[in-house]
């Protein structure tokens, strides 16, 4: 797009999310992203976009953050469809009590040995314990997006009942099916939200699929 300074949506991204946090206190689970102190007010974030709208000012804007895991995945996400040119040649994962991680990237010209460079970057993490959260989360989100897309489809079939026995028949048997498959999904992800022993072997299952 050729801009040289932070747009509007990446500074009111920014300053609206900005917090203090505390190392120790967000490793030791002392802190979460709903009771971390923010440390801009809605109107100065405003005022701060309109600022570069109207006269182009430079805002020193940060808007991406990552795991070591959510890295990887999006890193091997972008290679797969061609996107970046990087494979991982080194990881040197965040120290306890710390926020950072590095990554050393290497130019490729194989598509396939940067997915897999991204893919073993992810069984690394996993294996080494760290990321137990994402990974639930992610399992989470998975769920929850399927037992949506299942509650629309049972409410589709059901506004279109088809005139013919058979086939009327036949439609509410699907529906009876999908509707029990949200209600088994539901429980799956109720099970997921109070579950310790999920949380404990989530690295391992998510190494399992990886492998796979």
């Amino acid at each position: 797009m050729g801009a040289r300074v932070p747009q509007a949506r990446a500074i009111l991204d920014h300053f609206l999310n900005v917090a203090h946090i505390d190392c120790v206190d967000a490793w030791e689970e002392r802190i979460t992203g709903e009771t971390a102190t923010r440390q801009v007010d809605s109107r100065s974030a405003i005022e701060a976009a309109e600022d570069m709208l109207t006269h182009g000012t430079y805002r020193d804007s940060h808007c991406w953050v990552f795991t070591p895991h959510s890295f990887a995945v999006l890193m091997g996400r972008l290679a797969e469809t061609g996107h970046q040119p990087f494979r991982c040649a080194s990881f040197f994962p965040t120290e306890r009590h710390t926020f950072e991680f590095f990554v050393t990237l290497e130019a490729c010209d194989d598509r396939q040995r940067i997915m897999e460079s991204w893919k073993t970057l992810q069984v690394e993490v996993l294996a080494q314990g760290g990321d137990f959260r994402s990974v639930v989360r992610e399992e989470l989100a998975e769920a929850l997006r399927h037992a949506d897309a299942l509650r629309a489809e049972v409410e589709r079939l059901r506004g279109h009942v088809p005139d013919h026995p058979v086939q009327a028949v036949e439609s509410l048997k699907v529906t009876a099916s999908l509707q029990q498959q949200v209600e088994n999904l539901t429980t799956v992800i109720e099970a997921l939200r109070g579950s310790t022993s999920w949380k404990v072997t989530a690295p391992l299952r998510a190494v399992r699929r990886l492998l796979q």
